[in-house]
């Protein structure tokens, strides 16, 4: 990304008395992608967006967007000035304003046609064409926050901040909304950050994923190697179950009980990560080298809690694979392609 476009966070440090909300962040993202900051709860993910947002004062570091210095070395432009938009949890709908006008309420020419013409346009991007005089209270939750989203998308920012905007639907309208959502940002071209504390969203969402620890970003990458090479122990557990299995280095190899993964940088990782879906269970043979301990029935899936020697490893198959507790097993490692 060049410093021209997208927006740039170098080095926020932010104190609230003696506590260090957010230490030394460092964060580019680019016009059209969606970055997702995860993290537990207190983590510094909201802080952050509030940050960037204009509605804390920055007190150490800077804030770039599109090139321009809005936060830091004694600057700080006033919220409603910043080309930043922002949609929470809570929807803030006005209660009386039905759905265009919701939309038309922070447009400076609110009144002109072509505003109306580009409100009409919004929510029909995000599917809502046929709602656009509806009252709020006559909306779903998926649909209220679609229109949350129109009426920030309406003042053009380059910058999006959704704090956890999808987390209070329902299972079923929670990835509808949140690719609807998504998509009309991809295509606006706007440099969008998401911030989940749900793994399953960082990975199906993102293009890159910031794990966010005691203020810290403590690894960043797209969302398939963050997942299969977590860059500590923290990292790794952000996005489930996670197995530690020893190793020795033979030759470029990782070599393991279990089987062997390739050295993948010049020196050795620390802890070999491996995920419970990527280890193979097969039963039979003269050779098992684990027995099955306990058996858990996930929504998709099965999970096995598995037994070798002093080592106790999770396994999660399809649920076709059935096999009783106690029955000998052999685990190996897939092979994962390098990504």
């Amino acid at each position: 990304m060049t410093k021209s476009t997208g927006i740039q966070v170098d080095r926020i440090t932010h104190r609230f008395g003696s506590f260090e909300a957010v230490s030394d962040v460092s964060l580019e993202v680019a016009p059209g992608e969606i970055h997702c900051l995860l993290g537990a709860s207190g983590s510094g993910k909201s802080t952050l967006l509030r940050i960037i947002a204009g509605l804390e004062r920055l007190q150490q570091g800077t804030v770039t967007v599109n090139g321009e210095l809005i936060s830091g070395n004694g600057t700080h432009q006033p919220a409603e000035q910043r080309s930043v938009g922002m949609v929470f949890q809570d929807y803030a709908l006005f209660p009386h304003l039905t759905a265009i006008k919701n939309v038309l309420f922070g447009m400076p020419n609110r009144r002109s046609a072509e505003s109306r013409a580009k409100a009409e346009q919004l929510l029909s991007d995000i599917g809502l064409a046929a709602n656009i005089h509806s009252m709020p209270h006559t909306l779903s939750g998926g649909e209220q926050q679609r229109v949350a989203l129109a009426r920030a998308l309406a003042r053009t920012p380059s910058v999006m901040l959704l704090d956890e905007p999808f987390s209070g639907l329902d299972v079923q309208l929670r990835s509808g909304v949140r690719n609807a959502a998504l998509k009309v940002l991809r295509s606006a071209n706007v440099a969008t950050i998401l911030v989940t504390h749900d793994p399953v969203e960082a990975v199906s969402s993102a293009d890159r994923v910031s794990v966010m620890s005691n203020g810290r970003i403590i690894q960043t990458d797209t969302p398939d190697r963050i997942y299969r090479h977590p860059a500590d122990e923290t990292s790794a557990n952000t996005f489930g179950l996670v197995n530690q299995i020893p190793f020795e280095v033979r030759d470029r190899e990782l070599i393991t009980r279990f089987g062997t993964r390739s050295l993948e940088n010049e020196s050795p990782p620390e802890t070999l990560f491996v995920r419970p879906e990527d280890i193979e269970l097969s039963i039979g043979g003269d050779d098992p080298n684990a027995h099955i301990e306990s058996v858990t029935h996930e929504a998709m899936t099965t999970l096995y809690r598995v037994k070798s020697n002093d080592s106790e490893l999770y396994v999660r198959t399809l649920p076709s694979q059935k096999i009783p507790v106690e029955k000998p097993v052999r685990i190996t490692l897939r092979t994962i392609e390098r990504g």
